[in-house]
């Protein structure tokens, strides 16, 4: 009798966890969404960067790296989305891939890309 009402408990609290686990997830996703509207407007502030050099500097070429960034902007706004979204999409799509020897690739993805 004491088993199968530990087993209860046991199966409760783990549920109780999960669900607290998945509301941090939740919160540190949002944390990260904040975090990224700054970073999101900054890029969209590039335009009058290159405004400013030629205004600044009359004559004299910019490195090759600013003119990258001035010039392919569209990257940089799709590069300050893709992280915030990437991790909605790891909560979201989390059990989608709990099979096989590939279990939860999109979070090893992240990690890598984190750690490089």
């Amino acid at each position: 009798m004491s088993d199968v009402s530990a087993e209860t408990k046991l199966s409760e609290l783990s549920a109780k966890v999960d669900d607290m686990v998945l509301g941090l997830k939740w919160m540190f996703s949002l944390f990260l969404l904040f975090l990224s509207i700054p970073n999101f407007c900054v890029s969209l502030s590039i335009f009058h960067f290159s405004q400013i050099f030629q205004n600044a500097l009359p004559g004299m070429p910019l490195p090759f790296l600013t003119v990258a960034i001035i010039s392919h902007r569209i990257i940089h706004h799709l590069l300050c989305l893709i992280w915030p979204l990437a991790g909605v999409l790891n909560i979201v799509m989390e059990n989608a891939f709990e099979t096989g020897p590939l279990e939860r690739p999109f979070s090893a993805f992240l990690l890598d890309c984190n750690y490089a």
